[in-house]
């Protein structure tokens, strides 16, 4: 069947799978990329968000802890802020301390800190992706800022 069809009608079909083949490319591309930079933009927004709830903590100097209350007063205020977050707390061991997900929301007890520590010495360029409590085949954006006692050494 292929062989009765004339020269033309060969190049003419040829060309049009080419076409679909380059255009699907690129629209892959498009949107891989649109995606990366809209993850970049929410990333780089939320990192002011986390410096100024990390600030907000008071940390108890005799318990090294949060007050729940307050805790939960800064995770209902940022999420009136921005309510597509979730925040968690993490300690220096990656072991999650706290967190503004439902406990059965949250699938993992611990992530890497790799990633965390990239993003705080600003060793990768934006966006960074990190595990995600809630869902561990999908890494997410993130943002992140230490909480310190008032002498300044880290807590979490």
């Amino acid at each position: 069947m292929f062989r009765s069809l004339s020269l033309q009608v060969k190049l003419s079909l040829l060309f049009t799978g080419l076409l679909l083949t380059v255009s699907l490319v690129d629209i892959l591309s498009v949107t891989r990329s649109s995606q990366r930079y809209l993850d970049e933009v929410m990333q780089r927004a939320n990192l002011g968000l986390a410096a100024s709830i990390a600030k907000e903590m008071r940390i108890d100097t005799v318990t090294d802890q949060v007050s729940a209350v307050r805790m939960n007063e800064l995770f209902m205020a940022a999420m009136t802020i921005n309510p597509t977050i979730k925040m968690f707390i993490v300690g220096l061991d990656g072991r999650l301390v706290a967190s503004s997900a439902t406990p059965e929301a949250t699938k993992l007890s611990a992530i890497s800190l790799d990633r965390i520590y990239d993003l705080l010495d600003a060793r990768q360029p934006l966006p960074v992706y990190n595990d995600d409590p809630r869902d561990p085949t999908d890494p997410k954006i993130f943002s992140v800022a230490p909480l310190t006692r008032p002498n300044g050494t880290p807590v979490a």
